[in-house]
This record gives C-alpha cells, sequence and structure tokens, in this order.
C-alpha cells in the first residue's frame, strides 16, 4: 500500500491531473490498464508484484474509484516519454572521454614537437654564427 500511496503522492506533487475514465469501462478494465502500465515502469520485480497485488486488492472491493491519473493514462504511448537505455548513456560517455583524452594527447604532442623543432633550429642558427665567424 505504500507503494500507491507513493505514485499517488508523486503524480499530486507533480501536479498530475486525474481524468474521468469514460463511464463504460469497469474495475477490470482499468486494472488491466493499471498493469500495463506497471509492467512498463520498470520496477523491480518485488516492488511490481506489491503494487499488483495491491491494485487487484483494490479491484476486488471496487476502489479503484473510476477515474486514472492523466499523466498514467498515455505512459509509454509516446516515444518522448522513453528514455534511453543505459548502454546508450555509457556509450555517450566513453565517446566523450576518449575525445578529451585524445584533445590532451594532442595538445601535449604538439607542445613537444614545436619544443623540439625550435630547438633544431636554435642548433641551426649557432651553427650559421660560429661557421660566419672561422669564415672572417
Amino acid at each position: 500500500m505504500d507503494l500507491l500511496q507513493g505514485v499517488q503522492d508523486g503524480l499530486q506533487e507533480n501536479g498530475g491531473d486525474r481524468a474521468e475514465v469514460p463511464a463504460g469501462e469497469s474495475d477490470a478494465a482499468n486494472l488491466e490498464k493499471l498493469l500495463k502500465i506497471v509492467k512498463k515502469l520498470n520496477l523491480s520485480v518485488e516492488n511490481e508484484e506489491q503494487l499488483k497485488g495491491v491494485l487487484k486488492k483494490k479491484a476486488d472491493m471496487g476502489m479503484l474509484g473510476g477515474f486514472m491519473p492523466e499523466s498514467l493514462q498515455n505512459i509509454g504511448s509516446a516515444e518522448e516519454n522513453s528514455v534511453p537505455e543505459d548502454g546508450a548513456i555509457m556509450f555517450l560517455y566513453l565517446i566523450v572521454l576518449v575525445s578529451l583524452v585524445f584533445l590532451v594527447l594532442a595538445f601535449f604532442g604538439y607542445k613537444l614537437y614545436r619544443s623540439h623543432a625550435d630547438r633544431e633550429r636554435k642548433r641551426e642558427e649557432k651553427r650559421r654564427v660560429k661557421q660566419q665567424k672561422k669564415k672572417k
């Protein structure tokens, strides 16, 4: 019962409006809709079974009330409600991290190259100056 109360409290906190379910639908039809919604919530098996049990008890007692929160009626029906999988998010993090490492290595590699090139240029200039002094 605590889980159901938590869902109801969460809906109230988030401004979830309640919409009347059409009068022709029975508690059994409402129960079926709610059970489908529970499957889409990706709860742990224990919590899902607990919530299903509470909903079935309320349906048996005729206490589903003939209304369901409007935000629950369309859950999972639109692609905008879908959440990216953990694998996709982890792949994105991996790409970002690899890019950062590559950029840092490229930066230090460039600095090392420039330092080496400057050192070689200075050596060449010293050799030229030395050769010019010998010629005089």
